[in-house]
C-alpha cells in the first residue's frame, strides 16, 4: 500500500461513526493481538494513523482490524468505502510491474449520481407555553454519493448557515432559538440548497411542528404567585435510554415498568395529589417528551429505540428542568420536596457527561436524588456510581423496592431541598 492509498484509507476510517469516539477505538485496539505496539493519541486522525501504521507492520494486521471494525460499524457507507479502498490496494499489489497502462473503471452514468442529504429538526421539548423560548437542533448527514458544496441553510428567508461544504459521510449540526406568541401548532420550515461537482443542484425542505399551549403553568422560579396556597410536590424525573441498545425486550420492559410505577403512584392517597412526573429520553438527541405533569394527568408515552446513548445531553436538560419547574425552599416560602430522578440506561454513553454531572452535583438548590437502573453487558458501573446515589440492576427492580423512597407519603419526612 503506497502513501496515497494509506492516507485515503485513514480518511475513510475517520468517517466511520464507531471510530470517532476514543472509548470505541480503545475497544478495537484491545482486540488486536499486537496492541501493545500501537502508539495512541487523543486526536482522532492521529490516533487512527498510528493504528493503521501498526497494522501494516504485521501479516494480516489490516484484515484483523477490519474484522473487528465490521462487527461494530456494520455495513455503513463509510465501511463500504473502506472495503473498496482495501480491494483497490490489493489489486495494485497483484499487478505486474511492467508498464501496462491499467484500464480505468467505467464511470457510472452521471444521471444516477443523485446527491442525498438526510436531516432532522428537533425541538428540545414537544409542548411549550406562549412566550417560551424554544431551542431547535438541526442535524444533517451527507449520505453520498456526492460531496456537497456551498451549502446554504435558511429559515423564514433568513440565513442560518452560509456557503459551507459537507463532504460524503460527514455530519453537521446547528441550533437556533425562537419564541411563539399565539396558541397553535407552530411549524418550522428549513430550506437547504447546495451544488456538487457533477453539475447537479440539491434543494431540500425539512419541517417540524411544536404545540403551543395557553394554560395555567406550574409555578417556577421566575414566576410570581401566592405561596400561601402552594402544596409541596414530589417531582419525579424519568431519564430513559432510547438508544438502539434498548431495542426489543429491554424497551418493552421499560414501557411496562413505567406503566406499573405510575399505577402505583395513582393508587396511593397522598401521591395522587402530590406526585408530578416528567419524561426525558436520550438517543442520538435528548428531549423532554413530557414536561412535569400532575400524576393524574400523566399518560406514559410509547418509547421507540434508535441511535446511540447521549446521556450528557439528558443530564443538561434535567438541570434546566430543575431550574424551571422545581420550587426551592427559601426563607420566605416553603418549596417542593427533593426531586427524585430515575435513570434507566442500557448502554455506555458516547457523549461527554462529566461536566453536566458536576453541575448537578454542585447545585445549591433543587439538588435531586438519582437512582440508576441499568441493564446490558456494556454498562460501566463505575460511571453510574459517579452519577447516581443508588445503582441497581434493572431486572432486579420490583415495585416494592421503591417503597423506601416514598416514606414521606405517610410521615411527611421526605428531605426538603
Amino acid at each position: 500500500m503506497n502513501r496515497a492509498q494509506k492516507y485515503e484509507l485513514i480518511q475513510a476510517l475517520e468517517a466511520c461513526l464507531y471510530l470517532q469516539n476514543r472509548h470505541n477505538r480503545d475497544t478495537i485496539v484491545d482486540d488486536l493481538p499486537f496492541n501493545v505496539n500501537i502508539r495512541r493519541d487523543e486526536a482522532v486522525r492521529t490516533d487512527i494513523t498510528h493504528i493503521v501504521t501498526a497494522c501494516l507492520s504485521y501479516n494480516d494486521g489490516l484484515k484483523e482490524l477490519l474484522e473487528c471494525l465490521q462487527f461494530y460499524e456494520g455495513n455503513s457507507l463509510a465501511m463500504q468505502k473502506v472495503h473498496t479502498l482495501i480491494h483497490i490496494a490489493k489489486e495494485s499489489l497483484n499487478q505486474d510491474v511492467a508498464p501496462i497502462k491499467p484500464t480505468p473503471p467505467k464511470p457510472s452514468p452521471p444521471e444516477i449520481l443523485t446527491p442525498t442529504l438526510s436531516g432532522s429538526l428537533t425541538p428540545h421539548t414537544e409542548i411549550v407555553y406562549i412566550g417560551d423560548e424554544v431551542t431547535w437542533t438541526l442535524e444533517l448527514h451527507n449520505n453520498g454519493p456526492l460531496d456537497l458544496y456551498d451549502l446554504i441553510i435558511s429559515r423564514n428567508r433568513a440565513i442560518l448557515a452560509d456557503e459551507f461544504d459537507l463532504l460524503m459521510g460527514k455530519h453537521y449540526s446547528i441550533t437556533f432559538k425562537d419564541s411563539y406568541q399565539t396558541e397553535s401548532e407552530a411549524t418550522e420550515i428549513i430550506i437547504l440548497k447546495a451544488s456538487t461537482n457533477h453539475s447537479k443542484r440539491l434543494s431540500e425542505k425539512i419541517t417540524a411542528t411544536i404545540q403551543i399551549q395557553k394554560q395555567e403553568r406550574l409555578p417556577t422560579n421566575g414566576n410570581i404567585f401566592s405561596f400561601q396556597s402552594f402544596t409541596p410536590r414530589l417531582p419525579i424525573y424519568f431519564l430513559l435510554d432510547t438508544s438502539g441498545s434498548m431495542a426489543g425486550a429491554p424497551i418493552e420492559a421499560v414501557n411496562q415498568k413505567l406503566i406499573s410505577f405510575v399505577k402505583q403512584l395513582k393508587g396511593h392517597p397522598v401521591s395522587i395529589d402530590t406526585a408530578y412526573i416528567s419524561i426525558i429520553t436520550f438517543g442520538n438527541e435528548a428531549k423532554v417528551v413530557v414536561p412535569l405533569t400532575e400524576v393524574t394527568e400523566f399518560q406514559p408515552p410509547k418509547l421507540q429505540p434508535g441511535g446511540v446513548s447521549s446521556l450528557g445531553k439528558a443530564l443538561r436538560l434535567l438541570d434546566e428542568a430543575l431550574d424551571k419547574e422545581v420550587i426551592p425552599n427559601t426563607s420566605e416560602c416553603k418549596g417542593d420536596y427533593q426531586a427524585l430522578v430515575i435513570l434507566i440506561i442500557g448502554s455506555q454513553p458516547i457523549d461527554s457527561w462529566q461536566i453536566a454531572n458536576e453541575t448537578l452535583k454542585f447545585r445549591t438548590t433543587s439538588k435531586p436524588k438519582i437512582i440508576a437502573m441499568a441493564r446490558g453487558q456494556d454498562i460501566d458501573w463505575d460511571v453510574l456510581k459517579k452519577i447516581a446515589d443508588v445503582v441497581v440492576k434493572m431486572e432486579d427492580v420490583t415495585a416494592d423496592m421503591m417503597a423506601p423512597y416514598f416514606r414521606w407519603f405517610d410521615q411527611d419526612e421526605f428531605p426538603k431541598i
